[in-house]
């Protein structure tokens, strides 16, 4: 009985050794298809031109960037398709355009781009023919609009807009409730500031201790400055405890 019983665990054992290659080889079968599948799946979406982008959308506010500027940057890609466009690259390309600060474009199926601007927030006139941003970055727009009139003005030497953003800001903030309005700062290749005033007024600041020098000079300028306006040519502050008024030529 006990060989019997073990001839027949040794043909069960051998029918299970010829189904398991069967087995495992249904079960390669399978996986190459998925692979084969998934391949054809993956090669159709990134050919050129499949599931082409048919409409732009620009998401924010925008005010000095034309829609024809930003169509010349977009429209050479949209026939890569819906997975193959460069969304990176054409961000990178928009913020080439002049009133462009910043820029993202991103993909929404199943054909469209969504474009979001930041523009250019300018902040002042930089050597007369650029413009200065909040963040003291320069940028030379394509034109100079009448809109930009009431900016002061800033020259310097290049490199040198944030500084001249930042003490235009010190010194706007010192003297914010004494009626002095800085329409314009000069910044000369030695670092010597110069200030002119909305009444025409040129002050010489030198180059240290400015934001003191000019509260100095606003100590005093309602009393014994202002009411002689038109006989001041201009003011030197580069003075450690005062200053010296420069007077026209027909003044006594």
């Amino acid at each position: 009985m006990a060989k019997a019983k073990k001839r027949g665990a040794s043909m069960r054992h051998q029918q299970h050794q010829r189904k398991f290659p069967m087995k495992r080889l249904f079960k390669y079968l399978l996986l190459v298809l998925s692979i084969g599948g998934l391949g054809f799946w993956l090669s159709g979406p990134l050919e050129p031109g499949s599931y082409p982008i048919h409409s732009v959308r620009v998401v924010s506010p925008i005010e000095h960037v034309s829609q024809s500027a930003l169509k010349e940057v977009i429209e050479p890609q949209i026939g890569e398709g819906f997975f193959r466009i460069n969304v990176d690259q054409i961000s990178k390309d928009i913020e080439k355009l002049p009133w462009v600060h910043r820029a993202a474009v991103r993909r929404v199926w199943p054909g469209q781009l969504v474009v979001n601007i930041e523009e250019q927030q300018p902040f002042a006139i930089w050597n007369d023919d650029a413009l200065v941003n909040v963040e003291g970055i320069s940028f030379k727009p394509e034109q100079m609009s009448d809109q930009l009139v009431g900016l002061p003005h800033f020259v310097g030497p290049e490199g040198t807009e944030k500084m001249i953003s930042e003490r235009y800001r010190e010194l706007t903030e010192s003297v914010v409730s004494r009626d002095i309005n800085i329409v314009r700062v000069d910044l000369s290749g030695r670092r010597a500031w110069q200030l002119e005033l909305d009444n025409g007024l040129i002050l010489n600041m030198g180059r240290e201790s400015v934001v003191k020098r000019l509260q100095r000079f606003a100590g005093v300028y309602q009393s014994d400055i202002k009411p002689k306006l038109a006989q001041i040519d201009g003011i030197d502050l580069r003075y450690t405890n005062g200053f010296a008024v420069r007077w026209r030529q027909a003044a006594t």
